[in-house]
């Protein structure tokens, strides 16, 4: 900045005010340009760094994804058994030969649920981020698993709970069984003894299996199971389409 300070001064010592009024433009102009270079850089910069946020939170989506797919599928499991169980009882039409920890075991409400990973999304969406790629299709399908697939998720599992209490207490009350002092794990509840013999229990839980009432409520946990699962199946295909498309993403 000295030396055209000096220029500016040697052009007004000599007079030369035309040449110096041109000079003081072309130095304005050049400062602009300066100021705009600067400016892009600076934006390029930004983007650049954007883009390395965007494209980690891509890879750590896809990576929750992963995540959800394998707990899922655990989660699917358990409950393919439970069902079997359920549907086995169902199929029987004499439950004499079962011992009693089998027909007690039909007393327990047991499904395995699964609330989806969102850390990387809730991240993404929480720095303003609402497209976090050029390609629209990928965009879309993103904000539509964690908007759209998890509340049908969490609409699944609240349905799951509730028809669990429900049927829990249409059985105890069918079966009449004294609840065992074992099931609560407390240790100051282990000398609270059981006035209910074992014959007792078998007779009440056959005679409970064998009700219009608890048959019924049998095939609705079986409709239920079996529509759960088949949630989880598409939830994870969807999931691992999703996968792929983020793969490509990162490639380009």
């Amino acid at each position: 900045m000295k030396f055209f300070r000096n220029i500016r001064q040697a052009l007004l010592a000599e007079g030369k005010t035309s040449r110096y009024l041109k000079y003081a433009v072309g130095e304005i102009i050049l400062v602009v340009i300066g100021i705009l270079i600067a400016l892009q850089v600076n934006n390029w910069n930004t983007e650049k760094n954007e883009q390395k946020t965007i494209r980690s939170l891509l890879e750590a989506i896809k990576q929750d994804l992963k995540t959800d797919i394998e707990q899922t599928n655990r989660t699917s499991a358990f409950n393919q058994k439970y069902l079997d169980f359920r549907k086995r009882m169902l199929i029987r039409t004499n439950f004499d030969d079962l011992p009693l920890d089998s027909l007690t075991f039909l007393l327990r409400k047991r499904t395995s649920l699964y609330t989806m990973n969102e850390s990387a999304f809730n991240k993404l969406t929480s720095l303003g981020i609402s497209k976090p790629s050029k390609n629209d299709s990928l965009n879309f399908k993103i904000f539509r698993y964690y908007t759209v697939i998890k509340e049908h998720s969490a609409q699944r599992n609240d349905w799951e709970r509730s028809s669990e209490d429900q049927e829990s207490q249409v059985f105890n009350k069918q079966a009449m069984v004294e609840l065992d002092v074992k099931h609560f794990d407390l240790p100051e509840m282990m000398d609270i003894p059981s006035i209910q013999d074992t014959s007792t229990q078998r007779r009440n839980i056959i005679a409970a299996l064998k009700s219009i009432e608890v048959r019924n409520m049998l095939k609705y946990e079986v409709f239920r199971k079996i529509s759960l699962i088949k949630f989880f199946e598409n939830r994870n295909e969807f999931a691992e389409g999703l996968i792929l498309d983020i793969d490509k993403e990162l490639r380009n």
